[in-house]
């Protein structure tokens, strides 16, 4: 685990302050901040699920995250493919 983790070519998913920034690296932007700590996030990791339902084709992944105050948190996120 480190402070960032990269689980396809264009996302990156890394710690800010008490959150996890979803940046997109192709368009040079943030798509979202998930948060749900108390302490400083101090490392991320996360395995990509795969596509979520034939209809959607969003992009699925478990991430876990731990804080400074010794919190654990795991997260599933979806990433719609057109980055939304």
């Amino acid at each position: 685990m480190g402070s960032f983790v990269w689980l396809t070519n264009s996302l990156l998913f890394y710690a800010s302050h008490r959150g996890i920034v979803v940046y997109d690296v192709d368009r040079r932007q943030s798509l979202a901040t998930l948060l749900g700590h108390q302490g400083a996030v101090t490392c991320v990791d996360g395995v990509a699920l795969g596509a979520d339902g034939a209809d959607r084709g969003d992009a699925v992944f478990w991430l876990v995250s731990g804080s400074a105050d010794g919190a654990v948190v795991m997260w599933e996120v979806a990433v719609a493919s057109d980055g939304a």
